[in-house]
């Protein structure tokens, strides 16, 4: 209640119809009766550094009539009538600090106003009237002062062009903003710019996706009317639920706020619900769903004042002492001892040696970039690679990165052309490359299960098979795997969360990751982040393929030993399974009326529509193992028949055919779809069984 009542003060000071008188030369005992009444309410240390603002020390200054009527006829209802008013901002608690500085600077707005007004008197408006100079030069300086209210009014966000095509980017000026300090106290204490991104959530009943692309007339929708009609005749306001759920796809309003660096965005957020539910009541109906805040000011964001970061930074600078002296004793000491070798000795000897080097040499080894660099960039090909799997790994890779930049643009929100770009992309025939790009990890999921099966026959038959029983071959297996991918995994969650976010900054720099790996690291480190915590944001979302690829390699020992001891036991097994995941995957699609793949269609309500569609079906393993599994009976024939399967000339040119009408037919076969919407039952189903076998 002591924060209200000082918003008290400064609103019936300023409140409507309240004239302020000029400045005395002497202090009215009635502002000394105020003043001691306020500093009575307000013993606590958090409302006198509010009370001490010059805002505040201005206003005992002033002596309105209003108010001196009132205090000499004891009349306290004017009080009661401004408390009143003040009544509905209790359930906004905004911090005093914030509160305190908000209000500096409208009270700063309205001394420039006056002092404005004041210079225009003392320079006289009249023909012929002279100016004022004394009274101009003691307005000047204090109009100098204030003019650091434009820059704020001017960092804040401004209505863009293209508003109809979606651009709802009302982004403000972010640098502006951040470099605004001024005094605000006697003390030294300044206000200090800092600036904020509000992301305004519509309701679903808002959804402007719903008839774009349908085909329907840009008429204006009066269901709404008859609806209201019948609500007055019952007295019941009823609606859907999923209408007063939440529109997550794409804001009513992204809006740039430049605001004090002493407002949290918890503060924020309660300022703009304060003016978001004054708008709802002028318009008589519910507008914002939710709100989001993201505020970014130079002292929080400082490297410096994130201790994680600092202690992230330690150890990369840790790896890099390793690297250095790591590589400067390769290639000056343990390389030079090598050249003394033969060079046809040179594999050998370099076992040898390395064998009689101490474990901390051998550390030292592990971090150089000479040799470890002359090995990722060696071109040379060994014997028994499968030579073709590298160029499946750059095209997929490259389809992969193609299809992400274009996602990743329109997800951006940062174009002012969104809704005509999501409406004729699909049109386009070639776009299907680009919209069908999520096939490409089906191609690393297939070369995965591949390459595990084939070095595993390998190893297994070079053992003789005595391996598949031993209890600790199993468990290495499964060590060996979570050893090579974690600590690495682990180091780059680490950096993204920490290091990665002050790389950059601005304001759509947000730090997503940090955010939330701070709630579901855990589900990452068991791989198991495609089935846990999917109510919340995933840590690092695009590792979904890790857990599933790690969750088909603790599978996979089912069908190795299966293939090894009765191969076709194996095969039926293998191929009952991928029947059977398809099955999965078909049924999901139809309970839930999902289309036949995750597709950009000119029916922009069906992107909307796909909202669950990713943790129900996309990241689950059950539904995207087949590939995997392929993968392993692949690498089986592999080892049985070898690498230099001979095959006669119609069996290739079958072979590429098929293949090719295969891979084309789930790249373009959905173009039909893509231009309307609608697919047939048929077509869906055949698609969904095998558009990804």
């Amino acid at each position: 209640m002591k924060l209200f009542l000082l918003a008290l003060v400064g609103v019936s000071l300023l409140g409507a119809n309240v004239h302020a008188d000029e400045e005395d030369e002497t202090t009215d005992p009635h502002d000394l009766l105020l003043t001691s009444m306020l500093t009575e309410f307000m013993k606590d240390s958090e409302v006198q550094l509010v009370l001490d603002l010059d805002l505040f020390r201005s206003l005992m200054e002033y002596s309105p009539d209003r108010l001196q009527e009132k205090i000499n006829h004891n009349d306290i209802s004017f009080w009661h009538k401004a408390l009143n008013y003040l009544e509905p901002l209790k359930q906004y608690d905004v911090g005093p600090a914030c509160f305190a500085d908000v209000s500096y600077l409208i009270w700063d707005v309205i001394q420039f106003i006056k002092l404005n007004q004041a210079s225009d008197q003392c320079i006289g408006t009249s023909v012929g009237a002279d100016t004022d100079c004394p009274c101009l030069n003691e307005t000047a300086p204090q109009l100098a002062d204030k003019q650091w209210v434009f820059k704020v009014l001017d960092a804040m966000g401004k209505m863009p062009a293209g508003i109809m095509n979606g651009n709802n980017l009302f982004v403000g000026s972010w640098d502006t903003c951040r470099k605004i300090s001024v005094p605000k106290n006697r003390q030294g204490h300044k206000w200090q710019g800092q600036y904020c991104m509000t992301y305004l959530q519509p309701y679903n009943k808002d959804n402007p996706l719903k008839n774009i692309g349908t085909g329907a007339k840009d008429t204006v929708d009066t269901s709404h009317c008859a609806a209201k009609t019948s609500q007055s005749e019952s007295g019941n306001e009823q609606s859907g639920a999923d209408d007063m759920k939440c529109f997550d796809m794409i804001p009513l309003l992204n809006y740039g706020m430049c605001l004090p660096d002493t407002c949290t965005e918890y503060d924020v957020k309660r300022i703009v619900e304060f003016l978001a539910h004054g708008v709802e009541m002028a318009a008589n109906r519910s507008i914002v769903c939710n709100i989001d805040i993201i505020c970014h000011n130079d002292e929080k964001d400082k490297l410096t004042n994130d201790p994680t970061s600092m202690w992230m930074l330690a150890f990369v600078i840790l790896i890099v002492v390793f690297m250095v002296f790591g590589s400067v004793y390769d290639y000056f000491v343990y390389q030079e001892i090598l050249r003394s070798f033969p060079e046809s000795d040179h594999m050998k000897e370099n076992s040898e040696i390395y064998e009689t080097q101490s474990w901390f040499v051998k550390v030292l080894l592990a971090f150089s970039v000479y040799t470890n660099g002359k090995n990722i960039l060696r071109a040379k090909k060994g014997p028994n690679q499968v030579h073709c799997l590298h160029g499946m790994r750059v095209l997929s890779m490259f389809w992969i990165i193609l299809g992400h930049t274009y996602y990743y643009c329109a997800t951006s929100l940062t174009m002012d052309n969104i809704i005509p770009t999501l409406v004729s992309f699909p049109l386009k025939f070639t776009n299907q490359i680009i919209l069908q790009a999520p096939l490409a990890v089906d191609t690393f999921f297939f070369l995965s299960g591949m390459l595990m099966a084939y070095l595993w026959f390998k190893m297994t038959k070079k053992m003789k098979g005595k391996n598949i029983t031993s209890p600790g071959f199993w468990g290495q297996f499964y060590f060996h795997r979570y050893v090579r991918l974690t600590p690495i995994y682990m180091i780059i969650m680490g950096l993204d969360v920490t290091l990665f976010t002050h790389f950059s900054d601005g304001p759509f720099w947000r730090p997503i990751e940090k955010n939330y790996c701070r709630i579901s690291w855990w589900t990452n480190f068991i791989y198991m982040n495609n089935f846990l915590l999917q109510h919340v944001e995933q840590c690092m979302g695009w590792t979904w393929y890790l857990a599933n690829d790690f969750q088909f390699y603790c599978f996979s020992p089912i069908l190795l030993v299966l293939l090894w001891k009765r191969d076709w036991i194996g095969i039926g097994f293998s191929g009952a399974l991928i029947f059977v995941a398809s099955g999965i995957k078909l049924a999901i699609t139809l309970v839930n009326d999902y289309p036949p793949a995750p597709l950009l269609t000119k029916n922009l309500q069906i992107v909307k529509d796909l909202s669950s569609y990713w943790p129900d079906l996309y990241i689950k393993p059950y539904t995207r193992c087949s590939p995997y599994i392929i993968g392993v009976l692949v690498g089986y024939f592999l080892y049985k028949y070898g690498l230099e399967l001979k095959m006669k000339k119609w069996q290739v040119g079958l072979g590429w055919t098929l293949s090719t009408i295969g891979g084309l037919w789930s790249v373009f076969g959905l173009y039909d779809y893509s231009l309307t919407g609608e697919i047939s039952q048929g077509m869906l189903i055949f698609y969904a069984l095998l558009g990804r076998n």
